[in-house]
């Protein structure tokens, strides 16, 4: 779900070191870079990377002003960065086609991906959740608290609506 061309394209568009900074080059940071936005990791997790790279590789040839940068509009094309919990870590993720809240569970290797409406309300299904007791629980109640205006729970009352409303088909 990545798109590492995408990293590679940011690279080449603001961060070049010189006119030596080979399509080589780009792949192998681009492939470096993979893992810790899998994980969802963080603004300065990104350009701290991003500055290891340059000083260990490049000569320091890269300002830190420039990993910021690029690492600024990598979290940006994934949505933003996460919101992390005891249990897991949240983000919006911005596909190809559609939007949508991801959790990835740092307990187990597990990923839930949640609807989400045209008005870009989030649609929560407690009973389809893969979670057990208190992991369920906090997940829910992280959610209502940092969505409270957008959370909209999948009941009889309003399933209609996000059948009707949902963001993707």
């Amino acid at each position: 779900m990545y798109h590492t061309q995408k990293i590679q394209i940011l690279l080449r568009h603001v961060w070049n070191p010189s006119p030596f900074f080979s399509n080589q080059n780009i792949v192998h940071i681009a492939d470096q870079l993979y893992e810790i936005i899998e994980n969802l990791g963080d603004i300065n997790e990104i350009s701290d990377v991003l500055m290891n790279i340059s000083i260990n590789e490049y000569n320091g040839n890269i300002s830190s002003e420039k990993c910021m940068q690029v690492a600024t509009q990598i979290i940006n094309f994934y949505g933003g960065l996460p919101i992390k919990t005891d249990f897991g870590k949240m983000r919006f993720s911005i596909g190809q086609y559609y939007t949508f809240l991801s959790y990835k569970s740092m307990k187990e290797d597990l990923k839930i991906t949640f609807n989400m409406t045209l008005a870009g309300e989030i649609v929560l299904d407690p009973n389809e959740l893969p979670l057990n007791g208190e992991e369920k629980h906090q997940l829910i109640k992280v959610m209502q608290e940092i969505y409270t205006d957008r959370l909209i729970i999948n009941n009889d009352k309003n399933s209609a609506y996000i059948k009707e409303n949902l963001s993707f088909r």
